[in-house]
């Protein structure tokens, strides 16, 4: 199949016996919403599966908590009543999601990802490259993935209150 043949690199937030939902645009994990932190609306350039070209995109900004990793998820304005599922994730399989869910080719696609496709974790990207008006992200190259979230210097101040209130609240599953 098509996912058989490509690497992808996807977060996993599902393993065997775990019940996945979307919920106007909130994961839930086993029945327990996803804890998550609105940072910021904003813009941004993504590429578009089909054509290939870079256009300009909106979406809202969150910062998500599953098991004990934080990171940000980026999700349309226009796609929040976004629902899916519920799906339980089989034996021998993980569930996986892109960070940017609107735009994400992924196991709400495809299914479950059998463990012996799995290559490894992912820890640091080696090369980034983007739109004409950006086209290698030197920003990102070398970043050791699991440290503090990829984005722009101006989130920092936005993504501390949001980190401290989601540090308040219980996870799902420890993934």
């Amino acid at each position: 199949t098509h996912q058989d043949s490509l690497p992808f690199i996807k977060r996993v937030i599902g393993l065997p016996g775990d019940t996945i939902e979307l919920r106007a645009g909130v994961v839930h994990v086993t029945g327990k919403p996803a804890p998550r932190c609105k940072v910021k609306e904003i813009e941004y350039e993504d590429r578009d599966q089909e054509t290939l070209e870079w256009e300009k995109e909106r979406g809202v900004l969150y910062l998500e908590h599953i098991g004990d990793a934080y990171y940000t998820v980026m999700q349309s304005p226009y796609l929040s009543s976004t629902t899916w599922g519920p799906e339980t994730v089989p034996e021998g399989k993980i569930f996986v999601m892109g960070d940017n869910r609107d735009h994400s080719y992924d196991s709400r696609s495809w299914g479950g990802v059998p463990f012996d496709l799995i290559k490894g974790r992912a820890f640091l990207i080696w090369w980034s490259n983007g739109p004409k008006t950006d086209p290698l992200r030197f920003d990102r190259m070398g970043h050791m993935l699991g440290s503090d979230p990829i984005m722009p210097k101006e989130f920092g101040p936005l993504l501390a209150p949001c980190l401290e209130k989601l540090r308040g609240g219980d996870a799902p599953s420890p993934h």
